[in-house]
């Protein structure tokens, strides 16, 4: 693949992997609504620039702890990250999002300080909670984004580079979208609507995980029917 393929599926990644509307997203749309659109998506690129970090905790922990791992049980991995996308998928689908508890006085006088306020604010709200390492870990192990498909090996670290920027992009059009949808909308947007947005993340990332998982058996299937003792017998 080229350079601009790593981005494309690197944005593709980072878009999905942004949809689940958790606490942080909440807080996203109400300031969307009580501020309009521009502090809204701040707020949502200071969320995407903590999702970042933790996909480059993963990107370039994969390349430093597991590179063995990788080459040598590619399928396990893949099957692994497929199933955790599902249990994620499912847990996303039934999760109910609740209104957060509001800001702290600290991060109140931070958010006062303007766009760069709201971009901090949201950024050091969602860097403090790791969850979306897990995320991360299911997405990149399924996709096998970050390994060669002819070595089997971890990928360049400018590759990497590349797929990372794509997650930046990808997550940060994604929240660009839904606060211009949340201030065009702002009079219909209910608690039931985060939790129909909740419902359809759930399913992509089902539908996604399902597909990593058969995929990878497809693959051990062309493996076996390309073993000679195999197919003496």
């Amino acid at each position: 693949m080229n350079d601009l393929q790593y981005i494309i599926e690197g944005a593709i990644l980072g878009f999905l992997c942004s949809i689940p509307l958790g606490p942080m997203g909440v807080l996203i749309i109400q300031k969307t609504l009580s501020k309009g659109p521009w502090p809204g998506f701040f707020s949502g690129l200071g969320a995407a620039c903590a999702d970042l970090f933790y996909a480059s905790v993963v990107a370039f922990g994969l390349n430093f702890f597991i590179d063995d791992l990788m080459r040598e049980h590619q399928l396990l991995v893949q099957i692994l990250g497929g199933l955790l996308l599902v249990v994620l998928g499912v847990s996303i689908f039934f999760k109910r999002p609740k209104a957060p508890q509001g800001l702290s006085d600290q991060e109140k006088r931070i958010s006062k300080r303007g766009l760069l306020g709201d971009f901090a604010s949201l950024f050091f709200l969602t860097v403090s909670n790791p969850a979306m390492i897990m995320i991360f870990v299911g997405a990149f192990g399924a996709s096998n984004i970050l390994t060669d498909p002819e070595t089997g090996e971890s990928v360049s670290m400018v590759v990497k580079l590349w797929v990372l920027l794509g997650v930046l992009c990808g997550a940060a059009l994604w929240w660009y979208l839904l606060s211009s949808l949340v201030n065009i909308f702002r009079k219909k947007f209910t608690m039931r609507t985060l939790r129909n947005i909740n419902k359809v993340a759930g399913i992509i990332l089902l539908i996604v995980g399902v597909l990593a998982v058969l995929s990878a058996f497809e693959a051990v299937r062309e493996f076996l029917s390309k073993t000679p003792i195999l197919n003496s017998i």
